[in-house]
């Protein structure tokens, strides 16, 4: 810090110098050798229309003169967008001096900025990915944002393989987007017994029930059913004994189902015919004589 502090005085110093060599140098003499050291000032900016002046003067001295500036060619343009530019169309602006007047037409190059607004989803799904398609508000430019594919499946399931008693079922599970399927088992189930083997193990009669064994043709497993006894049936009578004018007859009914048990009913006895009439005289004859 004291090493900086002490090249600055050193630089005033200098400068001081300088100054008193100058005004020594610009001051003295008889004026063949004299040198001035002037410093511009544009005392009245050109324009475009009008000429400028900028006034030297000495620092030394104080001697000074005066200098056109000529007309300037840079104008002051007030600007105007007539027509904005957008992503892939040039603009243009209108320029107007605002000194002169003079107005000169500007191309407003294309921004390459584009205003994309979404125009389309396409939803993934378990193996393909979707997207997002944007379009450009002004021009037919388009790109696309990859949705990537869920890896989810859809599922719907059905019995493949119906379970028994003795063999577990199978559930099949398809995608109902790609067709990927996998199974699971249905277990075991007890109640599925099928008994369609039937053995008759004592046939039913009128008085004494039946027995049928039916087995599961999957596992073995077997019930054993009771027919309940039929009874007997009696539907056919015949005559046994007919009835007679002396005695009544009988009916007999054997079971249907010949076991040898019948049923009886008696058939009414006959009536005693009436008697004949006998021949005699003839109505109004007489019998015997005197």
């Amino acid at each position: 810090m004291k090493h900086k502090k002490q090249m600055r005085i050193a630089a005033v110093v200098l400068l001081a110098l300088a100054m008193v060599f100058i005004l020594a140098s610009c001051g003295s003499g008889d004026g063949k050798n004299h040198k001035h050291n002037y410093i511009e000032k544009v005392t009245k900016p050109a324009t475009c229309v009008e000429e400028g002046e900028a006034t030297y003067t000495c620092y030394g001295c104080g001697d000074s003169y005066t200098q056109t500036i000529p007309v300037s060619d840079i104008h002051e343009y007030k600007k105007v967008v007539l027509t904005e530019a957008t992503c892939d169309k040039d603009g243009e602006a209108e320029l107007t001096c605002t000194v002169c007047g003079k107005v000169v037409k500007e191309v407003i190059p294309a921004t390459g900025n584009h205003m994309f607004t979404l125009k389309e989803t396409v939803q993934p799904t378990c193996v393909e990915d979707g997207k997002e398609v944007y379009k450009c508000e002004y021009c037919e430019s388009t790109f696309e944002d990859i949705i990537p594919a869920t890896g989810k499946h859809t599922y719907e399931s059905s019995v493949t393989k119906e379970p028994t008693c003795a063999t577990p079922g199978v559930k099949t599970f398809k995608c109902t987007v790609c067709g990927e399927t996998y199974t699971e088992d249905i277990p075991v189930d007890l109640n599925k017994h099928e008994y369609t083997k039937e053995e008759v193990l004592r046939h039913e009669n009128c008085t004494e029930a039946g027995q049928i064994k039916r087995t599961c043709i999957h596992c073995g497993d077997f019930t054993v059913e009771t027919i309940p006894p039929t009874g007997h049936s009696f539907t056919k009578w015949t005559v046994y004994r007919p009835a007679t004018t002396e005695a009544p007859g009988e009916e007999r009914c054997y079971c249907d189902h010949d076991c040898g048990m019948y049923e009886t009913r008696e058939i009414p006895q006959l009536p005693t015919p009436e008697p004949e009439p006998q021949d005699g005289p003839a109505e109004g004859g007489q019998t015997g004589g005197n």
